[in-house]
């Protein structure tokens, strides 16, 4: 990456603003560290703004705009994350895989291809949110089969707006729905709960 951090236990980064990065992968690039971060700007990714593989710790506060593919990639993390805004990813606003846990607290995703997307037996847990103006807002599905049971999704109090489609859900895919009044467009074989 731009910037590589490996093998860390207290990883601070505060205030700061990573731009234009050109012949790197990955602007940020963090691997097995825990981390606090805080008040960050990514701008004009080249690839994945910020990548955390095996990760723990917090990410607040932090604007994403224009990734040329994930804005937040999760590899095996266990994250906590409030006042996330994410704008324009070519790929995934976020993207959560291979066993990793995520709470997201206000966090705001649009004009991306997909909003947040959960795969290989990852858990997350959005609330007061919104998601809008994506082509998929929230997408579940199993891309790597060593990586066994269900992908599970927590939605509460979520604002889906102006998503061409706002859940797909493939079989392993497990969304439980709270104080949503709407109808979602959905589509997919997993499983949608009502609270």
């Amino acid at each position: 990456g731009m910037v590589s951090i490996f093998w860390s236990n207290n990883v601070e980064i505060n205030n700061c603003e990573f731009n234009s990065n050109k012949l790197s992968d990955d602007t940020l690039h963090i691997l097995q560290s825990n981390i606090s971060l805080n008040d960050l700007n990514f701008r004009n990714c080249n690839n994945d703004c910020l990548d955390l593989d095996f990760v723990n710790g917090e990410i607040y506060n932090i604007n994403f705009f224009n990734s040329n593919n994930d804005a937040l990639d999760l590899m095996t993390s266990n994250i906590e994350a409030k006042n996330i805004n994410i704008q324009k990813s070519q790929d995934k606003g976020i993207s959560v895989g291979e066993k990793s846990k995520i709470n997201l607290h206000n966090i705001y995703v649009k004009n991306s291809n997909i909003g947040i997307e959960v795969k290989d037996n990852s858990y997350v847990n959005i609330a007061n949110s919104k998601l809008e103006k994506n082509s998929i807002a929230l997408n579940l599905y199993k891309k790597k089969i060593e990586y066994d049971g269900e992908e599970e999704v927590f939605l509460n109090n979520i604002n889906f707006s102006e998503n061409v489609l706002d859940i797909m859900a493939s079989e392993s895919g497990i969304v439980y729905i709270e104080n949503i009044n709407y109808n979602l467009k959905k589509e997919g074989n997993g499983k949608f709960i009502y609270n």
